[in-house]
């Protein structure tokens, strides 16, 4: 019997019933009253939750009414309700002592009220023949009291009545509603008493659930039975076992206490019940059926019947195989042991063999006489577990433990053939053969090597049964091929000769080493980048990318095939907007991987910048000194910081002759022409007489950028 704290119980079955639509009304959680009806009286059932108002209810006793809220679907009026009240009690008392000494002759429960409702402290019980005493014993007066009396009216609903903790009201109607209310019992006809309602509607019987199957285990002499409380706590508080020795045409209960499911503190999550029955007849086939019992005593259907036969009686001894003899004619004696002193209870051996050293053991042959303890199996297979077992005189076999024997053989199996796989890109390997024939065949073993006549490495420690296995390889190494090799295996441990050799080629799992941007230049005709490629030998291609700088998606701006091992340049020529501009290499090898340069930033220019236009030269005179006037315009919004001139002497080179920065002198620029652009000039006091000069000027802006060189002009002061 599984036990636990008695309080803890009951108020776990009010409150699953209150779940299932029983609900009890009440103005405070200080009592719980519930009510159902079976096809019959409506039965009623309540419980304070503290000890001082079950204390009140000893000594003052409950009034219960009852009002009729309808009948045969028609609602009362409020004035009806009022009018049908009944009272069902007017001072409900527990029951006399000696009523509760009475019953408890008969019903434990009965005992366990007595004790806490007539007893002003309960000391432990020991040895009064009363499991339920026993059980319940506790250390703390109240609490003790309280507690044993909740679980006797819960073990018990003729007890809980006794209590004044139930009651049977027979006068309804099966098609009325009723509400009842209970209170505590006043003489102060001015106090108002606080009650405790319940609705019960005699037209929705409460069904009580199907017992699970139960099970049943046996041993000598004894059935143990079980079955699971699981979702039925909310229905039934006790358990009644009963049993047939006569095919089912009668039946006897088992237990002469309820069985109550509890739970025990150190098994939390058991939620079977168990019960112990004494079998004193090894022949004679039990049925059994279990059946719950409601907190209103009504006793649910019997589960499905179960049998149950007591188990054999020990014989004492078995067999046990000390030997086995390999016979030059192949053959094996088997040569076993066993206790002589109980050669009177067996009538013999029979002698089990199998392949499979825990199944499939057959009748290998019979062995009449109880002395005998050796027998020859001429025609033994490749492998052989054998099994003796003794049977006795009701026939019943008491078996040895399982040994292995294996004729004489040196013969290995025949080398495995279609070895093939395969290697993904994880380094997964799968391989498989072709399976061997041989029936003595204990699987195969499985080698490796990097190398085709390197030190071969077995796969796996132990033989595998199985023509197929998986193995995988490091990635990261420099090796692309793996050479295989598969040998079979016999259960004497003779080896086939090694299988042809697979040679499988790892996939490329390893990127090239990475390109170098080595150098990124802007000018007026684009980027210049110079690069430096990829090392790796198996590269196929490289591609030059660019994106706008904050941007995600890069564009493809050069892709070269082959691998080159000089440096490369290339003037990225596409660019239209003055941006900084990020680029990046990426080498891809055959397998379609890659790896990217370390990016680069660079800030391109204007591509196309305006040209000089009307540049011209003019002789002049300042003061008594001639000089050379150059003039020319550019366009008013470009962002120039200034001009360099380009000069050439008497037909020598044009050379960079002098740069003017805007800043210099507002005398640069002479103002706007109608066109929009803007006129400057530059006078060169550095001319000789009699000198042919020639002359040439461009535009340098903020960003370094320079516009194209003008046209050439000449002078000859």
């Amino acid at each position: 019997m599984i036990r636990t704290n008695p309080l803890q119980q009951l108020l776990l079955t009010l409150f699953l019933l209150c779940s299932l639509g029983l609900s009890a009304q009440s103005p405070s959680s200080e009592l719980r009253i519930l009510g159902a009806s079976y096809n019959g009286p409506a039965l009623l059932r309540w419980g304070p939750l503290q000890y001082e108002l079950w204390i009140k209810g000893v000594q003052q006793g409950y009034r219960l009414e009852r009002f009729t809220m309808s009948n045969n679907g028609a609602a009362l009026s409020d004035a009806q309700v009022n009018a049908s009240k009944v009272v069902l009690s007017e001072r409900l008392l527990p029951a006399s002592l000696a009523t509760f000494t009475a019953m408890a002759d008969t019903n434990d429960a009965a005992g366990v009220a007595m004790a806490a409702i007539y007893n002003d402290t309960i000391e432990p019980i020991t040895n009064t023949g009363n499991d339920l005493l026993e059980a319940l014993n506790a250390n703390e007066q109240n609490d003790n009291r309280f507690s044993f009396a909740l679980f006797a009216a819960d073990a018990s609903f003729v007890v809980a009545q006794k209590m004044a903790l139930g009651f049977v009201d027979s006068g309804v109607s099966p098609t009325g509603v009723y509400l009842y209310r209970l209170s505590l019992y006043s003489a102060d006809v001015t106090q108002v008493p606080v009650r405790y309602v319940h609705t019960l509607d005699m037209r929705v019987p409460l069904a009580l659930p199907t017992m699970p199957i139960p099970k049943v285990e046996t041993q000598p002499q004894q059935a143990l039975i079980s079955w699971s409380r699981e979702n039925l706590d909310a229905h039934y508080t006790s358990y009644l076992v009963e049993r047939s020795a006569d095919n089912g045409q009668s039946w006897q209960l088992r237990n002469d206490r309820p069985l109550i499911g509890l739970e025990e503190a150190d098994k939390p999550n058991d939620k079977n019940i168990y019960f112990a029955d004494t079998i004193l007849s090894q022949s004679t086939v039990y049925r059994y059926r279990v059946r719950g019992r409601s907190p209103f005593g009504v006793v649910g259907s019997p589960s499905i019947v179960v049998s149950a036969q007591s188990a054999d009686m020990p014989l004492g001894g078995v067999p046990v195989i000390e030997t086995i003899d390999r016979l030059n004619s192949g053959g094996l004696r088997l040569n076993w042991s066993f206790p002589a002193e109980l050669n009177e209870q067996i009538k013999g051996f029979r002698i089990y063999r199998s392949t499979e050293p825990d199944a499939n053991f057959q009748v290998l042959g019979s062995m009449q006489g109880a002395g005998v303890r050796t027998f020859t199996h001429t025609t033994p297979a490749h492998t052989n577990f054998y099994k003796i077992k003794a049977v006795d005189l009701k026939d019943h076999e008491h078996e040895s433990i399982a040994f292995l024997g294996q004729p004489i053989d040196e013969t290995p199996p025949a080398k495995p053939n279609g070895l093939q796989g395969s290697i993904d890109r994880a380094g997964l390997v799968k391989l498989n053969w072709t399976k061997n024939s041989e029936a003595d065949l204990k699987g195969y073993r499985i080698y490796r090597s990097d190398h085709e006549n390197g030190e071969r490495f077995q796969v796996s420690p132990e033989p595998v049964a199985a023509n197929t296995i998986l193995d995988t390889l490091n990635m990261k190494t420099l090796s692309r091929k793996m050479y295989y090799w598969v040998k079979a295996v016999d259960f004497r441990e003779n080896e086939s000769a090694f299988s042809s050799i697979l040679v499988l080629t790892r996939p490329d799992v390893n990127p090239p080493n990475a390109p170098v941007l080595s150098a990124l230049e802007a000018n007026d005709k684009g980027v210049k980048a110079t690069w430096i490629p990829s090392t790796s030998s198996d590269v196929l291609r490289h591609v030059l990318q660019r994106r706008a700088l904050g941007k995600i998606t890069w564009e493809e701006v050069l892709s070269q095939n082959g691998r080159p091992v000089e440096t490369q340049v290339f003037v990225d020529s596409t660019l239209k907007d003055e941006l900084e501009w990020e680029y990046r290499l990426l080498a891809f090898d055959s397998s379609a991987l890659f790896t990217p340069s370390t990016p680069q930033t660079i800030k391109a220019f204007q591509v196309k910048m305006p040209d000089i236009e009307q540049f011209s030269a003019e002789s002049s005179l300042i003061g008594n000194q001639w000089v050379v006037k150059l003039s020319w315009q550019y366009p008013a919004g470009a962002k120039i910081r200034g001009f360099e001139i380009l000069r050439s002497r008497a037909g020598g080179p044009m050379l960079p002759y002098r740069v003017l920065e805007i800043s210099e002198g507002d005398d640069l620029s002479l103002g706007q022409s109608a066109s929009g652009r803007k006129l400057y000039a530059w006078k060169d006091l550095g001319a000789d007489r009699g000198v042919i000069y020639q002359y040439q000027v461009l535009a340098k802006f903020n960003n370094g950028a320079n516009s194209s060189l003008s046209a050439i002009v000449e002078k000859k002061l």
